[in-house]
């Protein structure tokens, strides 16, 4: 059933090469006339980036006591990255790797996620910052589309989602298993509807119990998060420099709130559109964006094109292939 689909999909594929040939030529001319030099410090930065990244991620999980090395915790972001897009979930499945991760080792999965989720809410408050200047200078020069409101939108649910389950398992226990047994309740409903083995959910309260005690520990140390925090500041620091390099690579000499505004918008659609890791959606607002700041349209989907393809398709085949490599499974059943 899936062939026919796949050969559809491939034929409107082919087409659309065919219809837009030209201009598809014009912007690989575009990257190839690009300078080597900037292109490597580009890719340069989103290396440091990553290891700032890897860094958030050992010392979140130091939080609640799941202790990895460097070496361990690249490795498994590169996986979760992969992981991320097999579904558009915001970025969160990824954390079955560290799950899985943790079973191996015999620590708690339940406390790796929950590390993760920690990471992800001071994520959040890293970006905040500059998502709301972002929004403050496109709405100053009358370009804040309703595209760019709804993923800021979708992007802050996500957010608030997450830290308000963190902080309900700490101070309100049983009213989280109140929604996740309403919520499993629904689901089984679903699947008894499609005649599907339906999930009895004995893992819920074990589970619940597990994260409130880690969840109160965490939140009662927040100065313990501060180190995640800067190291996340760091690398979004160096994404954004990694960006400056992209434009001058293909000789575009941009003002600061372009760029940081750019580089939001990417984070953005990233996490709240409905493609894994805002693949399409991504370049498209990155390059609408560059657009409406008087940059040629061509050029500026060769720049998206270049830059996702060093901060996201790069990474994204490491993960992949250590993924392969490994055999990792990311379905598992939580203690």
């Amino acid at each position: 059933m899936k062939r026919p689909w796949f050969y559809l999909f491939s034929v409107l594929f082919l087409i659309f090469l065919y219809l837009n040939y030209s201009e598809i030529t014009q912007i690989s001319r575009i990257i190839r006339n690009s300078t080597p030099l900037y292109i490597i410090l580009a890719i340069g930065c989103e290396i440091v980036s990553f290891i700032f990244l890897a860094y958030a991620h050992r010392e979140s999980l130091k939080v609640v006591n799941v202790k990895r090395s460097m070496k361990e915790c690249i490795a498994l972001v590169l996986k979760a990255l992969a992981v991320n897009v097999t579904a558009p979930t915001g970025g969160t499945i990824g954390s079955t790797v560290f799950a899985v991760d943790a079973k191996k080792n015999n620590d708690s999965s339940v406390a790796a996620v929950t590390g993760i989720f920690l990471l992800m809410v001071t994520d959040f408050i890293a970006l905040s910052s500059l998502v709301f200047f972002s929004i403050y200078y496109l709405s100053s020069i009358h370009e804040l589309k309703r595209s760019y409101i709804l993923a800021v939108i979708v992007f802050f649910i996500i957010g608030i989602t997450i830290a308000g389950a963190l902080i309900i398992a700490a101070e309100n226990p049983s009213l989280l298993k109140k929604i996740f047994n309403y919520v499993n309740e629904r689901y089984n409903r679903i699947l008894k509807f499609f005649k599907k083995p339906t999930n009895e959910g004995s893992w819920i309260e074990p589970s619940i119990d597990e994260l409130s005690a880690i969840s109160k520990s965490a939140l009662h140390r927040p100065l313990q998060m501060l180190d995640t925090l800067v190291f996340l500041v760091l690398s979004h620091l160096l994404g954004i420099i990694a960006l400056l390099f992209t434009f001058l690579a293909l000789q575009i000499n941009p003002y600061a709130s372009i760029i940081i505004i750019s580089y939001v918008v990417v984070i953005v659609f990233k996490v709240s559109t409905p493609t894994p890791e805002g693949i399409g959606f991504a370049e498209g607002a990155f390059a609408l964006t560059l657009n409406s700041f008087g940059v040629a349209p061509l050029s500026a989907i060769a720049i998206a094109l270049t830059f996702r393809f060093i901060s996201f398709w790069l990474p994204f085949g490491l993960g992949f292939g250590i993924l392969q490599r490994s055999n990792l499974k990311t379905k598992i059943d939580l203690p």
